[in-house]
């Protein structure tokens, strides 16, 4: 085979290197499935069974952990083969925990446990920009959460009366996204704001370079559904999370926290 001109030496380059990439992926997602005691045939029936999106009326439903940690490890195998993120091992073991805590909120079928990984993908990502700042994030125990939800519930007069009233609150119960700005309202100390306004700008970013820089993996067959996986989960997050955050400060201020 003969190469005439750079441009058909390049797309026959990026060709071969897709090729060897994808290869290498799904050895790699073959091998973590194995460790697990699944096959390909497991993965495509765990992607069958989790289907996105998980809105607000799908909340109550029912998803098996065997399927949502199957779709975990593969990501997990994924995310090593992914370029600049595999050459790190501390940025891959970061995206890995934030993917984990944004898969199991996604697919969560109550609201305390929704919200108590959202929170510990908040603490994940915070890690990226400021080591130091997780320590500020007193949010991680499920016993704070449940405190949070627990006054969410309370106080649904005092939120109906606010400006917050339609995001807080749906047919007078409050929301889950409701219940997560207040445990953000209630247990974040002042030191962390700007630590919480990096996180929401660190996951944005996050999420704009792995769109682009793996945008064509969503073609390749089963690697493809796993990484929109990946992709779809960042991006739910990151939504929730700058939209909580930018209703904190009305929680607050309804809640004269």
């Amino acid at each position: 085979m003969y190469i005439i001109n750079y441009n058909e030496w390049r797309r026959v380059y990026e060709e071969t290197e897709a090729a060897a990439l994808q290869s290498t992926a799904m050895l790699k997602i073959q091998a973590a499935l194995s460790k697990r005691g699944k096959s390909l045939t497991d993965l495509e029936a765990a992607l069958a069974t989790l289907v996105p999106p998980i809105t607000e009326s799908r909340l109550h439903e029912s998803y098996t952990e065997e399927a949502i940690d199957i779709v975990i490890d593969c990501i997990s195998a994924l995310i090593s083969t992914i370029p600049l993120v595999g050459t790190g091992v501390s940025k891959a073991i970061d995206l890995l925990h934030i993917a984990s805590y944004a898969i199991r909120s996604w697919f969560a079928s109550d609201a305390a446990s929704k919200v108590t990984n959202i929170a510990m993908a908040i603490v994940s990502i915070s890690t990226l920009a400021a080591p130091a700042g997780a320590g500020l994030l007193n949010i991680g125990s499920r016993a704070v959460v449940n405190g949070g939800i627990a006054l969410a519930k309370s106080s649904v007069k005092k939120l109906v009366g606010s400006k917050v009233a339609n995001f807080a609150i749906k047919k007078g119960v409050p929301t889950w996204q409701g219940m997560l700005s207040i445990v953000l309202a209630t247990t974040l100390k002042d030191t962390v704001w700007n630590t919480l306004s990096t996180v929401t700008t660190n996951l944005k970013s996050m999420y704009s370079s792995l769109t682009k820089s793996i945008a064509s993996w969503r073609s390749w067959p089963i690697i493809g559904s796993v990484i929109g996986y990946l992709l779809d989960a960042l991006g739910w997050v990151s939504t929730n999370i700058s939209y909580c955050v930018s209703n904190i400060s009305g929680v607050k201020a309804a809640l004269s926290i």
